[in-house]
């Protein structure tokens, strides 16, 4: 479990850090951008932060997300037996509203089996294209999770996600990396 504040207060805090847990950050110096309706003054670009999410029930994980209640429950798991789903989802702050007010943020998987060899490979893969939170710290749970299901044939052991997601509005990216363990 997780606090939304905590982890905006490390965003707020660790500008440019990585932090534990796979949460990461970016922090560049993006031009100002245009005001919007939704951000009546001008300001520099917010740092993108990211982190990947795993869970076996990703219902009840954005059931979770959506209370009030705090810290929240991811239900997050980095442990599937073979032939059951998992979920992967990231979370994200500091994605920043383009000219009409909306942020347009996407992600690379890859996916790597025990033996390094890619299992998996999806690109521009949509998190979020909608309304900027009202503040740097925000946090927004992507759109679209990535379920995985492997196969009794395929390779046991731990699997690497490497995930870059990418604030298409400044250009920025923060790459993750994190893993999850098939058993038997």
């Amino acid at each position: 479990m997780f606090s939304r504040q905590s982890i905006a207060a490390l965003l707020a805090l660790l500008g440019g850090v990585v932090v534990p847990q796979s949460w990461a950050e970016v922090n560049v110096d993006a031009p100002v951008l245009t005001p919007t309706e939704a951000h009546a003054e001008e300001r520099s670009a917010w740092p993108l932060g990211a982190q990947i999410i795993m869970t076996a029930d990703e219902a009840a994980t954005r059931d979770a997300w959506k209370s009030p209640k705090e810290p929240v429950d991811m239900l997050e798991t980095r442990e599937i037996k073979v032939g059951k789903p998992l979920s992967i989802g990231i979370v994200f702050a500091g994605c920043n509203a383009d000219a009409t007010g909306k942020c347009d943020v996407t992600v690379n998987y890859r996916i790597l089996t025990p033996d390094a060899d890619e299992y998996a490979k999806l690109d521009k893969v949509l998190l979020w294209k909608g309304p900027a939170g009202p503040g740097p710290s925000s946090m927004i749970m992507g759109s679209n999770f990535l379920k995985v299901v492997v196969a009794p044939k395929e390779p046991h052991g731990r699997y690497v996600v490497d995930a870059v997601v990418t604030d298409n509005v400044t250009h920025q990216s923060v790459p993750l990396e994190d893993a999850f363990v098939v058993k038997k």
